[in-house]
């Protein structure tokens, strides 16, 4: 058996919801970092793993 194209459809809709909760994490670490909660190389560090994520779920979309 196949896979069905509403699984399909349902996976990229979890993707970018998963994409956009990451650009929501990206945008509170900087809200975070003004606020002296974290020091400006953690925020990097968190930025860059942010970014890495996205990017794999946006190959991992492409994919399917």
């Amino acid at each position: 058996m196949g896979t069905d194209i509403s699984e399909i459809g349902t996976a990229i809709i979890s993707r970018a919801k998963a994409r956009r909760s990451l650009f929501e994490d990206a945008s509170m670490l900087l809200v975070f970092e003004r606020l002296q909660l974290l020091k400006e190389v953690e925020t990097d560090q968190l930025l860059w793993d942010c970014d890495t994520l996205s990017r794999g779920i946006t190959n991992f979309s492409r994919s399917l």
